[in-house]
C-alpha cells in the first residue's frame, strides 16, 4: 500500500497539462469570462446528482455481495467501495484492483469473487451508459442526424443494441472460451486468464436475470443523473431550455468514448469529445464556454470522485488495515 498516492501523479500531471493546453487553445480571457458568468448554484446541484449516483452504485455493490453470499459491515463496505475512486486516474485502472486488495486484507474476501463483482460493475456501467445514450438519441435524433448524418446515427443505434445483446454471453463458458484462448496468446493479458476463469462462476451468478435487472436499473438511473448534471450546468450558463436529450446523449457518449480508450479516467478523449460536441451541436455559445462546461462537468464527475476516494482510502487504512500494511 505504501506509495499508492504517488501512482496518481502521472494522471494528475497529464490532467494539468491537458487543461492548461485546452485553456490556451480557446484563449484564457474568454474562458475566464465564461466561468465568471456561471451560476455556482448549478454546480452544487450537479455535485448532489453525482453523489446520488455514488449511493446507487454502492447499493448495487451491496446487492452483488449478497448474490455471492459475501458479508461485510456496512461502514467498512462503504469505505472500501469509495476508496476505489481514488485510483480512477491511474494507468491500468488500478482503482478496480484496489478493492480486491483492501477487502482481501481486511476481511479475507477471495480476489476472484471481488474480481467478478468489479467486472459486473463495469459491464452494467457500460450498458447503463448505452441506455442513456439511446434515450438521448430518441430525444435528439433529428438534430443529431442533421449534424453527423442519418447513417452515423443508425450505426450508433446498432452498436448500442449489439452491446446489450453481447454482455449475457460472457457468463456462458462456450462463448467465453474462445475469448480466453485469444487472451492467453497475448504477452501481458495472458497471465490474467486463470483469474478470469475463476471469476466466471461468480459472473454467472451476478448476471442472473433478477440480479442483472436490478443492477441495470441502478446503473441507468445513476448515469442518467450524471447526464442531468450536465444539463444543469448548461442552465448555469444561462441556457434557459437546453435540450434534455442532447445533454444525455453528449454526456453518455463522451463517457463511453473515454471508457473504451483505456486511458486513466478517459483523460483527453472525454474532454476533447465534450468540447467538440458541445460546439458542433450548438449547446455552447462558443469554444470558451464549451471549455468551461467541460471543466465543470469533469470536476463534478471525475475529480470530485477522486477526492472522495482519497478521503475514504485514508480512513480505510487507518481503521481497517493492519498497522504494518497501512
Amino acid at each position: 500500500m505504501k506509495g499508492l498516492e504517488s501512482k496518481l501523479l502521472p494522471g494528475l500531471i497529464a490532467a494539468v497539462a491537458l487543461y492548461l493546453g485546452y485553456a490556451t487553445l480557446v484563449g484564457g480571457l474568454p474562458l475566464l469570462d465564461a466561468l465568471h458568468a456561471f451560476d455556482l448554484r448549478a454546480l452544487a446541484v450537479a455535485l448532489l446528482l453525482v453523489a446520488i449516483n455514488y449511493v446507487l452504485r454502492f447499493v448495487r455493490w451491496q446487492r452483488y455481495l449478497t448474490a455471492l453470499d459475501l458479508r461485510l459491515p456496512v461502514d467498512r463496505s462503504l469505505t472500501g467501495f469509495l476508496a476505489g475512486f481514488a485510483m480512477t486516474v491511474t494507468p491500468g485502472k488500478l482503482g478496480e484492483l484496489l478493492k480486491a486488495y483492501l477487502f482481501g486484507r481486511s476481511d479475507g474476501l477471495p480476489a476472484a469473487s471481488v474480481g467478478a463483482i468489479v467486472i459486473a460493475e463495469r459491464l452494467t456501467d457500460v450498458l447503463g451508459l448505452v441506455v442513456v445514450v439511446a434515450f438521448g438519441l430518441g430525444q435528439f435524433y433529428t438534430p443529431l442526424a442533421a449534424v453527423v448524418g442519418q447513417g452515423a446515427v443508425n450505426l450508433l443505434i446498432t452498436v448500442c443494441l449489439a452491446s446489450v445483446a453481447f454482455v449475457p454471453l460472457l457468463a456462458q463458458p462456450r462463448w467465453s472460451a474462445p475469448l480466453f484462448a485469444a487472451l492467453e496468446r497475448l504477452p501481458r493479458l495472458g497471465a490474467l486468464v486463470p483469474l478470469l476463469r475463476d471469476t466466471q462462476a461468480g459472473m454467472a451468478a451476478l448476471l442472473r436475470p433478477r440480479v442483472m435487472a436490478v443492477a441495470m436499473l441502478l446503473a441507468i438511473v445513476g448515469w442518467g443523473l450524471e447526464g442531468v448534471a450536465l444539463w444543469t450546468l448548461l442552465h448555469g450558463f444561462g441556457h434557459q431550455a437546453p435540450p434534455f436529450g442532447a445533454a444525455l446523449f453528449v454526456y453518455g457518449s463522451t463517457t463511453l468514448l473515454g471508457a473504451v480508450s483505456f486511458l486513466p479516467g478517459g483523460l483527453g478523449v472525454t474532454e476533447l469529445a465534450l468540447g467538440l460536441m458541445l460546439t458542433r451541436l450548438g449547446l455552447a455559445s462558443g469554444a470558451a464556454e464549451a471549455a468551461a462546461i467541460t471543466y465543470l462537468i469533469r470536476f463534478a464527475t471525475l475529480w470530485f470522485g477522486v477526492a472522495v476516494g482519497l478521503v475514504a482510502l485514508a480512513r480505510f487504512r487507518r481503521r481497517y488495515l493492519p498497522v504494518q500494511e497501512a
